[in-house]
């Protein structure tokens, strides 16, 4: 299956037959990742970044190719719970998923908290993301996300998300189903 968001900021994921999301590209970040697994477990990432102005601090101006391993991981019937990721330099991220009801995304570089991203769901769907960002100075982003449109398979094609600045978006996706 293919989910493909925003045609400006879009984002396409590409999922094996298992539901295992095995390659994701970001347009607006100009990166791939695709994820591999072994006997159905996620056991490394390959990055691929093509944008200079996303790349670490202190990293050399060519093609920025990483691989971040799973260093943790906790499942339980086939679905992920916890996820701990790092590279050669530095960079952790932690995933963790909470009674299918609330998902924390966390990012360390050199052992610096650089920003935390939690989720609130409802029914499988985001109602609420909470963005703490440390660099270059903290900032906290409240989203909230409401009116979704679903497609005949039950899965959101459109919804509105509205920034605790006063702000307001309309994403949209496509899902191709094969």
């Amino acid at each position: 299956m293919y989910a493909v968001n925003n045609a400006e900021y879009y984002r396409i994921l590409e999922y094996d037959r298992k539901g295992n999301p095995i390659k994701e590209y970001l347009k607006l970040l100009k990166k791939t990742y695709q994820h591999v697994f072994i006997n159905d477990t996620l056991r490394y990432t390959i990055t691929e970044n093509l944008d200079r102005g996303n790349y670490p601090e202190g990293e050399p101006d060519a093609d920025y190719i990483d691989t971040l391993f799973v260093k943790k991981f906790e499942k339980d019937a086939g679905r992920y719970l916890y996820v701990q990721l790092e590279n050669k330099f530095g960079l952790q991220i932690e995933f963790t998923i909470t009674n299918c009801r609330k998902e924390v995304l966390v990012v360390h570089l050199k052992g610096k908290k650089m920003h935390d991203i939690e989720s609130i769901k409802e029914d499988g769907n985001v109602i609420k993301t909470i963005g703490v960002y440390n660099e270059p100075e903290k900032t906290i982003e409240i989203v909230n996300y409401t009116d979704y449109k679903f497609d005949s398979q039950g899965h959101w094609v459109e919804r509105t998300l509205r920034f605790d600045d006063g702000g307001m978006t309309i994403q949209k996706r496509e899902l191709e189903y094969y």
